[in-house]
């Protein structure tokens, strides 16, 4: 299985723009189950938390970790978050003082929930940014 961090270079979207230039080169993160042709991926987007195969997975605007974790325990969760809101106010929190609803996942956040409930990571961080997550699995 392989994270996906995207480049905020690589971006046309001002508001990824302004994410990679708070918090480093990644402005958003996906998960991508390759063991399945085309592959298949879940995020956070705008619309809500989402599977797609829409994605082509560019290596110049993308980049990937491979991770050892069951897929189908990973999938399962991903399933069980599939159409939940998108968190705008977990996101504004990172420069605003509001409060983040705990039903709201914005990209990074769902990663890393996930990861640390199938045992890949540890708990713990108040926040994870795109950057921040790639930094906590590529150490």
């Amino acid at each position: 299985m392989l994270v996906a961090f995207r480049k905020a270079k690589t971006s046309w979207n001002p508001i990824s723009k302004i994410i990679g230039w708070l918090t480093g080169p990644y402005c958003h993160v996906e998960f991508v189950f390759d063991k399945v042709k085309p592959w298949t991926w879940f995020g956070a987007v705008l619309s809500g938390l989402r599977f797609t195969t829409g994605i082509s997975g560019n290596p110049k605007k993308w980049d990937f970790v491979k991770i050892d974790v069951d897929q189908k325990d990973v999938r399962k969760r991903c399933r069980a978050l599939e159409g939940s809101k998108y968190d705008v106010w977990g996101v504004l929190s990172y420069i605003l003082p509001v409060k983040q609803d705990p039903r709201m996942y914005y990209c990074s956040e769902v990663v890393y929930d996930i990861l640390v409930g199938v045992g890949r990571l540890r708990g713990g961080e108040k926040k994870v940014h795109p950057s921040k997550l790639y930094k906590l699995l590529d150490s």
